[in-house]
């Protein structure tokens, strides 16, 4: 698991966890203004 000095499950893990909260932050957004 431990290829080019960093562990690829963490990053994709950090990847997923980042585009899920930049998503439900623009969901929140879109429902802010539209309420």
């Amino acid at each position: 698991r431990q290829m080019f000095g960093f562990d690829p499950l963490e990053y994709i893990g950090g990847v997923l966890l980042t585009s899920v909260s930049f998503c439900g932050f623009k969901l929140y957004l879109v429902l802010g203004f539209s309420l």
